[in-house]
């Protein structure tokens, strides 16, 4: 048992590393620049007093905060020759736009002095024609493209400007290219993928991008009301399900069990959002005569207490959300219960029983059910993460800030610090899901231990 331990945990461990550099891959292709936001930056082209000195100091002071100022992995593979001063600038869309002018040109130096002209030109009192084109120019990767705007202008303004010179050498040069090969870089531990893991690791997962909070605590809210709801449900939904799983399959005759069935369909086909809006309908409004329970809504924010005692205050609220999970998932549970205990019914080891002359209720509960717990068992390791991520539409129904409201959040305000430790946290506790059933097998069949897998 102690070395399939060792041998699943690491697996675990190596699991989430590769989930966390899938995570971080996707962040980095992901479109706009969360940074550029923080700093102002959207607000370039709306308003003609922006500042760029002050815009880029406030750039490197937020991607200094939430380590983005660093080369993204241990390693890069970059053109020859590339200075290592263009791998490390703390702008995304700079950066990757320096890497595709030195792959065009192969020449630092003169990729240097486009980048002070045209930065010289963005700050300056000229036309808005040329100004408005600089700036323009210092966000393509395509230097042909941005030259090709330049030589559309005027020609009085081109003198104006005194650009022209360094726009035929550029241009000398793009016709003269050659391939420069590739180089890897290494950058040690000092990288934005190694900041992450060690944040995950320590649990120090920085500050939201959005309010400024410690992902940390708002996490550990969000954590709280979920699993309150959901480890509820759970165990309501399965302390019913078992035994009226048992009671179908072996005990209730079949009229009974064809309108019982029905019913638990019917409840099961009802979509969650739609079993939540009936039930607040229902048990928090006079409409129907039923206003029994207090209206489904939660104090965002900041309440005073702890979590649990804030769940506590809120325990009426929570009661639709819960009853809404045990419904929409009781018939899958009992169906389950059910199709696996007639599967062990039919076993020859019960046969073999009856001719022992055991009773039909000790054959059932002594060894039938216990063995049909095995699918159940299975569930609950999907389940478990499952119940952790908690439900994005019943939580916005209900306006429980959880788990899933707070991965609908941390989305649509590209809060890209909590949506990638909230994304890791589901995915660690799905491979914990997993470990556990896999360890209650191996626990209740003696079967699995003697072959050799644990």
């Amino acid at each position: 048992m102690g070395r399939f331990i060792v041998i699943r945990l690491a697996g675990m461990l190596v699991t989430l590393l590769a989930l966390a550099l899938a995570l971080f891959t996707l962040y980095q292709w992901l479109p706009g620049d969360p940074i550029e936001n923080l700093a102002g930056g959207s607000r370039r082209d709306q308003e003609a007093a922006f500042d760029p000195k002050l815009y880029a100091q406030r750039y490197a002071i937020f991607a200094g905060r939430y380590a983005m100022d660093r080369p993204y992995f241990y390693f890069s593979l970059v053109p020859g020759g590339m200075p290592g001063a263009f791998l490390r600038l703390s702008n995304h869309r700079q950066r990757s736009v320096f890497k595709s002018w030195y792959r065009q040109l192969g020449d630092a130096d003169l990729v240097r002095s486009w980048v002070e002209e045209l930065e010289r030109l963005s700050a300056s009192d000229q036309d808005m024609r040329v100004v408005n084109l600089a700036r323009s120019a210092s966000l393509q990767t395509s230097l042909g493209a941005s030259i090709r705007q330049f030589r559309q202008l005027p020609e009085d303004l081109l003198q104006a400007s005194e650009i022209k010179p360094l726009l035929d050498r550029l241009e000398v040069r793009l016709q003269s290219r050659q391939w420069l090969g590739l180089s890897l870089r290494w950058h040690g531990a000092d990288n934005q993928f190694h900041q992450w893991v060690r944040g995950l690791w320590t649990g120090d997962f920085g500050r939201s991008m959005h309010d400024g909070r410690p992902v940390s605590a708002k996490i550990k809210e969000a954590l709280a009301w979920t699993t309150s709801i959901n480890g509820l449900a759970m165990l309501l939904a399965f302390l019913i399900a078992v035994p009226l799983g048992v009671y179908l399959a072996a005990f209730a005759k079949p009229g009974v069990a064809r309108w019982v069935q029905f019913l638990l369909y019917a409840a099961y086909a009802i979509p969650v959002f739609w079993m939540a809006t009936l039930l607040v309908v229902l048990f928090t409004s006079d409409t129907y005569g039923m206003n029994w329970l207090p209206s489904v809504t939660v104090s965002y924010g900041y309440e005073q207490g702890s979590a649990f005692q804030r769940i506590f205050r809120h325990l009426g609220q929570l009661l639709i959300p819960v009853l809404t999970l045990i419904l929409t998932s009781l018939a899958y549970l009992t169906r389950q219960m059910e199709k696996s205990l007639h599967q062990q019914l039919e076993a020859p080891y019960l046969a073999t029983a009856r001719v022992w002359g055991m009773s039909r209720r000790r054959r059932i509960w002594s060894y039938a059910v216990p063995n049909a717990l095995f699918p159940i068992i299975t569930l609950l390791g999907s389940l478990f993460p499952l119940a952790i991520a908690g439900s994005v539409t019943l939580e916005f129904i209900c306006n429980i800030p959880g788990m899933g409201r707070l991965l609908l959040d941390s989305i649509l305000t590209k809060d890209w610090p909590v949506l990638f430790y909230t994304t890791l946290l589901i995915g660690g506790l799905t491979l914990i899901g997993i470990f556990l059933a896999d360890l209650l097998y191996a626990l209740l069949d003696p079967r699995v231990r003697q072959s050799g897998f644990a």
